[in-house]
């Protein structure tokens, strides 16, 4: 994913970290209930020096959603992380919080809202967040989105925007 990043007067431009990731749903919606599922995630260190860290990833997330209707839908996640040491040898734990929105638009866009959290860690300090974004889903295989980012607290990046190409392999074959 192309990403443009500032925080004060840092800036980094290119392509960054791949991450790959599997995820099972353990609970399916119904009206009464959320869908529950969990996710495994490996970041492949591919983004260099200047748009990635150098060290692989690895995190646990617990995802629950809800539609509330046709088109307004909700998305609760949970996570931790063990962080390669961009300074070093191991790793440090991280925890995450979120809570997204989306509205689903004509033509195949939808507009998304959504605030996170990080924990602290040795690495950075607290970092919260708001962000806005569209996605414009031309296949069922097939999304791009564009979004921007404002964050709430000092150790959040100022803004940052970011683009990318989605494609579900899944629903490709």
């Amino acid at each position: 994913t192309p990403t443009v990043t500032s925080n004060n007067a840092m800036f980094a431009q290119g392509f960054g970290d791949i991450t790959f990731g599997v995820q099972r749903l353990l609970v399916a919606q119904t009206p009464g209930t959320y869908d529950l599922s969990a996710r495994l995630e490996y970041k492949l260190p591919t983004g260099g020096a200047n748009a990635g860290t150098g060290r692989p990833d690895y995190n646990v997330l617990l995802l629950a959603s809800k539609d509330y209707s046709d088109r307004f839908h909700a998305d609760y996640n949970l996570a931790d992380a063990s962080l390669g040491r961009p300074d070093g040898p191991g790793s440090v734990q991280q925890a995450f919080v979120s809570a997204a929105f989306t509205y689903k638009l004509p033509h195949g866009f939808t507009a998304q809202t959504e605030v996170y959290g990080y924990s602290g860690s040795s690495l950075n300090g607290t970092n919260l967040a708001n962000g806005y974004g569209f996605t414009y889903t031309p296949h069922p295989a097939s999304e791009y989105d564009g979004y921007i980012n404002f964050g709430l607290t000092r150790a959040a990046p100022r803004y940052f925007v970011t683009v990318g190409h989605t494609f579900f392999l899944g629903k490709l074959f």
